[in-house]
């Protein structure tokens, strides 16, 4: 546990080690099983080091300005009474921070890194989130749930191998509002069906959205659609991205396609899609 501002943990090589959970019988489940928590806490930096086998390898809970680099985060699985727990980077109502240069490997079951609650203006850059693929899973890659998660940074990462989605933008009310997916690989995702009703997932997926960027991504691969924007979704910006050889799990009725819209029954809304590379797209506005 980190409380205080301006703390520097750095690992210098060494690993931090949990105790791999055993199910709901082991005496253990109830536990804390935090890697790293930073609690209420601004500039406070953890770096160069692994964190393994914990149900969450870091979490950062309130406080802002905070600094997550350098890390190997493996093999952290776990749920929690409060369903956040079980994955490898935390942010919950935390804003600012800077999430960098780290490795992701089969953390689960929920997601490799989530945002929760209003977590805001948080920049997610150049890390490799891989196989988060714990089985049976809704497991996604890098989400953004919220509710009310605002001004998010998605930029630069590598998002493969997640059961379900790849990157996900998740309902709430308030909505998650402005948040900017940018220049990621996003590939071989949604393979794990572990999606409700037991579907593949997508590459990027909007669930519920209102002006967020989607732009400059390569998203390939995937199981069922490249870029999905949800119902009732707008203001939303789909631009030159390239988005081939998806819905790689074709489903007897159910269509799919490297770009799709579903935010109203006909057309597009208020949805801008622009200089986009697709091999498929529905509806015809999606190819603007």
């Amino acid at each position: 546990m980190v409380e205080g501002d301006g703390v520097i943990l750095n690992l210098a090589g060494f690993a931090l080690r949990g105790k791999p959970i055993g199910g709901i019988d082991d005496p253990d489940f109830l536990s804390d099983g935090v890697g790293v928590r930073v609690r209420n806490s601004t500039g406070v930096t953890v770096k160069n080091g692994s964190i393994t086998n914990f149900k969450v390898g870091v979490v950062l809970e309130g406080g802002s300005a905070n600094v997550v680099k350098n890390l190997l985060i493996q093999d952290n699985q776990g749920r929690s009474p409060d369903g956040n727990f079980g994955g490898g980077i935390n942010i919950s109502s935390s804003n600012g921070n800077t999430i960098r240069n780290n490795n992701l490997i089969h953390n689960g079951p929920n997601e490799g890194i989530g945002l929760f609650g209003s977590s805001s203006d948080n920049l997610i850059v150049n890390n490799v989130v891989r196989d988060s693929d714990s089985a049976p899973t809704n497991e996604v890659g890098i989400r953004i749930e919220g509710p009310g998660a605002t001004n998010n940074t998605v930029r630069g990462n590598t998002v493969t191998g997640s059961a379900y989605h790849g990157i996900y933008i998740d309902f709430g009310d308030p909505g998650n509002t402005g948040n900017k997916i940018v220049d990621n690989l996003v590939e071989d995702n949604g393979f794990g069906l572990g999606g409700i009703g037991n579907q593949p997932g997508d590459g990027i997926r909007v669930g519920f959205g209102v002006d967020n960027v989607i732009r400059g991504n390569r998203v390939q691969g995937n199981a069922a659609n490249g870029i999905l924007i949800g119902a009732g979704s707008k203001g939303n910006r789909i631009i030159s991205n390239v988005a081939t050889d998806n819905n790689r799990v074709p489903q007897p009725g159910r269509s799919r396609f490297d770009l799709q819209d579903l935010s109203q029954q006909q057309g597009c809304g208020t949805n801008v899609y622009r200089g986009n590379t697709f091999g498929t797209a529905f509806p015809d506005c999606t190819k603007g």
